[in-house]
């Protein structure tokens, strides 16, 4: 990792995007928050944070366009593997098994993880 740039986009099932951009830092990579040049990978999750497709979002749009690499939970995984030369390495358990994720596919945030929220979002309706 060392050396890359890297940006996070979306949710994840194997680890937070917090612990994911903590991984990074640790490994020696720079976390952004917007795709430039610079960016070498977009990191994505299997949806967006407000439920639509990652390739609705503006981060991988920019990436499609500047011709930045895009990659998904297995293929970070496959990277980290392959930088620190740890075919064994693995993201984590999932989080499925750590939060409660109703069948709609809505997963609630751990509570330590909605402290920044803001009242109105988090109590909002979810899964209508």
């Amino acid at each position: 990792m060392e050396g890359l740039t890297i940006v996070v986009s979306g949710i994840f099932n194997e680890v937070s995007r917090e612990r994911l951009e903590e991984m990074i830092a640790e490994y020696g990579g720079r976390c952004t928050g917007s795709v430039s040049g610079k960016t070498d990978y977009l990191v994505t999750g299997y949806k967006m944070e407000d439920g639509r497709e990652v390739t609705q979002g503006g981060k991988y749009k920019s990436a499609k366009t500047k011709g930045t690499a895009i990659i998904d939970e297995q293929g970070f995984e496959q990277l980290m593997q392959k930088k620190l030369g740890d075919k064994d390495f693995k993201l984590g358990k999932k989080l499925a098994t750590i939060v409660n994720v109703p069948k709609a596919g809505i997963i609630e945030e751990p509570k330590d993880r909605t402290l920044n929220e803001m009242w109105t979002d988090r109590y909002a309706p979810r899964g209508f």
